[in-house]
């Protein structure tokens, strides 16, 4: 009976240790100036599988990010937001470097970059104007950035961001 206990005790361990570190998906958008096309891959540095234009505008739905990569669930294209149908692996990969989202804060509104993902975290970064951002990783409603210069990391609420790269958002994280 203590046998059971234990690895029943086990068991809701590891379940909630799964609930805790599930990752919500983030929706950004592509923008590679690295050459023609934004690779996609099988796994983090792995097989190219799909190659996109990079003269079309594309918007991703990402998840469990690692180590600077990105797990792709879908892809749409254009306004019109046509889904590409991607092919040739069981999972599809795209590296942080070629993902974008803006901050929102289009009326001069400070926004705060901080060190943990919390409102009460140290404040790395303030800023009133609009500026890009590579997503690095989330955590609820905080995403990890970069801005595109290299100069800040740190942490902001999703809803400051946009992925809409056609213009303003409406505060709420995407169109």
């Amino acid at each position: 009976m203590k046998k059971l206990r234990l690895l029943f005790s086990m068991l809701c361990v590891c379940a909630l240790s799964l609930t805790m570190s599930s990752q919500t998906t983030l929706i950004a958008f592509v923008a590679d100036s690295d050459g023609p096309v934004t690779n996609i891959r099988s796994a983090p540095n792995g097989k190219i599988v799909a190659k996109l234009p990079t003269s079309k505008v594309y918007r991703m739905w990402v998840k469990n990010a690692r180590n600077g990569w990105w797990q792709v669930s879908t892809v749409e294209e254009g306004e019109n937001a046509r889904t590409v149908n991607l092919t040739g692996a069981r999972t599809y990969w795209v590296h942080s470097s070629v993902l974008m989202l803006n901050s929102n804060n289009y009326n001069g509104e400070r926004y705060n970059i901080r060190k943990t993902p919390s409102s009460s975290g140290k404040v790395v970064y303030s800023f009133t104007h609009e500026c890009s951002w590579r997503p690095l990783d989330i955590k609820g409603s905080w995403v990890k950035v970069r801005d595109v210069q290299g100069q800040y990391t740190g942490w902001i609420e999703w809803s400051h961001l946009c992925d809409n790269p056609y213009g303003p958002c409406d505060g709420t994280g995407g169109y």
